[in-house]
């Protein structure tokens, strides 16, 4: 019965292991398109670092 405990908080720890990755991934990507549709509305590569909130 302990064994199972065990087990079944390993399988909670991993899931939220993998909510939190793909939380990050999302993340990371709508920073990455944030930074790509500002870019295009300016017309500019280069950021300002004082509008650049990201970095």
């Amino acid at each position: 019965m302990k064994m199972l405990r065990i087990i079944s908080y390993a399988g909670l720890v991993a899931v939220a292991i993998m909510l939190l990755v793909a939380m990050c991934a999302i993340l990371e990507d709508s920073v990455i398109s944030h930074r790509a549709h500002r870019q295009e509305l300016t017309g500019s590569t280069l950021s300002s670092p004082g509008l650049d909130h990201f970095s």
